[in-house]
């Protein structure tokens, strides 16, 4: 083993240490895969040396949670997320296929507000109705806020009227029509809505289902929540670090349409201080989703999560997500906004 250099020695002493997991050869590829494990206990990560790695009785390792592949050739490293299934590692995302680009999703923001009457003509009876259920002033004006500014946005996205948009919702839990994920058929759109706190959100993107959630910072039984929330290899030092995971679970949740059905436990997006990433969720074909955390106002965590369909030979369809984030006024403001940005991205005419 001495030949095998400084390398060889970590993955030695990984596979002999109790607990750890094994390095392994992939194939022709020539890539050695080494698996990084995190505590959920005492956070400490194995990072292939035996001096940093905990000891075995202070706790049980959880299930790896990425991994880091070494090409024999050139040393270089390139980082992974795994992919989870009933927390063990099944194996690597699929790659982007060739020329794939990153899937676009359009994220406005907008502080809720007490619509004119004016506003409010360009909307359907059921969006007026739906906002009118709820008992608080607050809840009515962010309902309605959130209705008319999908309304601006798609019309300036597709070149429609806010008025003439054709906004449909049907609950995935209880099937009713008048409330659930929103469609836009007939445009090639997928939208999400969300609201918290004093603001509004509104995620658009032709590539595929897409969910956006906002949340606000506030104090929580991180125990008994995080005991619903949390699975496996994930976990959050305080209320904030499972609100942003919440966000991911909710924004994912929301873009596969399945609402309460899925249990956050199964949906699998940390560790709270590691960048976003989709490392399972039932129904989601694995290394498919796309999730990003997203600029929020001060005192609120945010997330988008966008499904783009697999290609037929399992190569992503995606290379990543483009977030273009937009915060305005108004509803009416975004509409000009995202009209004056399509223009300005449209290709010259011949």
């Amino acid at each position: 083993m001495r030949g095998r250099g400084r390398r060889g020695e970590q993955v030695q002493a990984r596979q002999q240490g109790e607990g750890r997991q094994g390095a392994e050869e992939s194939g022709a590829h020539g890539f050695l895969r080494e698996v990084w494990s995190w505590c959920t206990r005492c956070r400490v990560r194995d990072v292939g040396s035996a001096a940093r790695r905990p000891p075995p009785t202070r706790c049980r390792p959880p299930p790896p949670t990425r991994t880091v592949e070494t090409c024999h050739t050139c040393r270089g490293t390139q980082q992974v997320p795994l992919i989870h299934e009933g927390g063990a590692v099944t194996g690597r995302p699929p790659t982007p296929s060739p020329g794939a680009a990153p899937a676009v999703v359009h994220v406005v923001r907008v502080p809720h507000e007490e619509p004119g009457e004016d506003a409010r003509s360009v909307l359907a009876p059921t969006e007026r109705v739906r906002a009118e259920r709820y008992r608080r002033a607050e809840d009515r004006r962010r309902s309605l806020t959130a209705a008319l500014l999908l309304r601006h946005a798609v019309g300036a996205l597709t070149g429609l009227r806010p008025a003439d948009v054709d906004v449909r919702r049907t609950c995935a839990s209880c099937g009713v029509g008048d409330h659930g994920r929103p469609a836009l058929p007939g445009t090639g759109w997928h939208a999400s809505v969300s609201h918290a706190g004093a603001w509004c959100v509104v995620a658009l993107t032709t590539a595929g289902p897409v969910g956006v959630d906002v949340e606000v910072l506030r104090a929580l039984d991180t125990a008994g929540l995080g005991a619903a929330v949390l699975g496996p290899g994930e976990h959050a030092r305080d209320a904030a670090a499972l609100l942003r995971l919440w966000t991911r679970k909710e924004a994912v949740v929301k873009a596969t349409g399945a609402g309460v059905g899925t249990p956050f436990r199964d949906v699998l997006v940390g560790p709270a201080d590691w960048p976003a990433a989709l490392r399972g969720c039932p129904g989601v074909p694995p290394g498919t989703g796309l999730l990003r955390d997203i600029g929020a106002p001060a005192g609120h965590v945010a997330a988008v999560c966008v499904l783009p369909a697999p290609a037929p030979h399992g190569d992503a369809t995606a290379s990543g997500l483009d977030v273009r984030e937009l915060v305005v006024p108004t509803p009416d403001a975004a509409g000009r906004a995202l009209a004056r940005a399509s223009t300005a991205a449209a290709p010259p005419s011949a």
